[in-house]
């Protein structure tokens, strides 16, 4: 015998009797439902089960048809969109298939080349607004200089004046270094009216002496020019103030005269007694790779004569006798080149003859070197 099947009103599943006769389906409203669409509340499914007619027709309380009747077949009601508690697998699709997407998607832009990432360059911030500046008003134009005064005329008969060399640098010459240096003396000399830089002054002829050479007396002659214009005290320091004198102290023994018999500044001596002699002494320190000679002038007394000796380092290198009197000035001269590089003791004495006027003049005591 066929049963008569009846379709869930909430989702169209099918329902046999023994789905209502085991809680599984109820009819609510003369339509079936199954139980998961519309649940049984707690007891109600039992009270079902253990009522004998609790069978509930499929067809929502129609008589049931005879054996020999044919089952109707009732066509399944339309079907309506799932609700929360259906199961449509549209949407899982969907999504599934946008997942994939995305994926692939990510996939290629990944398997491309790398680009490096761009860095905005920010400006910095100024840490204090802009002060607005006062517009500076334009310097103004230079002025022209004006022309240089013309030149005075000069005289009929002057020279022009020698063009500014043109060529190459050259250094000065010895000999030019020298006229310097005498020329800066010489503007000393005027602009010492009170003779408050003799001293100074002697000092440098001593210098410029030293590096003369062949000039050696012109240097000479300007000193003793310059010391003719000094007082005695002033003429003896700044002749004969590098040699130490021993000689005779009483009065007319040892003078320094303005001058004798055309020389000026010459050193009178006479000796201590008949066997000691008037010195003058003085160190020298010779030059060395120059050749270097002492010369000076010496005279006697008018009425006597006296002998001369020269020593170096207590060596005699010279014994002349001076005389017969009133012979007048001669000049001598001592070679120190063989002393070249040393400091040598050099001394010059005026020794007794007779003992009669043994006065000796000197002048012009020169070292020098070329």
């Amino acid at each position: 015998m066929g049963r008569q099947i009846v379709y869930c009103e909430g989702c169209g599943h099918n329902l046999r009797e023994d789905d209502f006769e085991k809680g599984r389906a109820r009819m609510i409203d003369n339509k079936p439902f199954c139980a998961e669409c519309r649940p049984f509340k707690p007891g109600e499914a039992d009270q079902v089960r253990r009522t004998s007619s609790g069978r509930v027709p499929a067809g929502g309380g129609q008589a049931r048809k005879n054996t020999t009747g044919s089952i109707p077949i009732i066509p399944p009601p339309r079907r309506p969109p799932t609700g929360p508690g259906g199961s449509n697998p549209l949407p899982i699709i969907i999504g599934t298939g946008a997942l994939l997407f995305i994926i692939l998607i990510f996939a290629l832009t990944q398997s491309g080349p790398k680009r490096p990432p761009v860095t905005e360059t920010v400006p910095p911030l100024p840490s204090e607004p802009p002060v607005a500046r006062r517009a500076e008003p334009l310097p103004a134009p230079p002025v022209p200089a004006p022309p240089p005064p013309p030149a005075p005329p000069q005289p009929r008969g002057t020279p022009p004046p020698a063009p500014a060399p043109t060529g190459p640098l050259v250094a000065p010459t010895a000999s030019e270094k020298l006229d310097a240096f005498l020329g800066q003396i010489r503007g000393m000399i005027q602009s010492d009216e009170r003779q408050e830089r003799t001293d100074e002054i002697l000092n440098m002829f001593s210098a410029a002496a030293k590096v003369a050479g062949p000039r050696s007396a012109e240097v000479a002659k300007m000193k003793l020019d310059y010391v003719g214009t000094l007082n005695e005290a002033a003429r003896r320091a700044s002749v004969w103030g590098d040699w130490r004198i021993t000689s005779l102290s009483e009065p007319g023994g040892t003078v320094l005269l303005p001058s004798y018999q055309g020389r000026d500044s010459v050193l009178q001596t006479h000796p201590l007694d008949r066997s000691t002699p008037a010195k003058l002494e003085r160190d020298l320190d010779i030059p060395s790779a120059k050749k270097t000679r002492f010369s000076f002038w010496v005279a006697c007394h008018q009425d006597g004569d006296f002998e001369l000796r020269v020593y170096v380092d207590n060596k005699q290198v010279m014994k002349d006798l001076i005389g017969p009197p009133g012979s007048g000035w001669r000049q001598k001269s001592v070679d120190l080149t063989p002393y070249a590089g040393k400091t040598i003791a050099l001394r010059v004495e005026n020794f007794p003859n007779d003992w009669h006027n043994e006065h000796a003049y000197w002048s012009d005591f020169l070292v020098s070197s070329e």
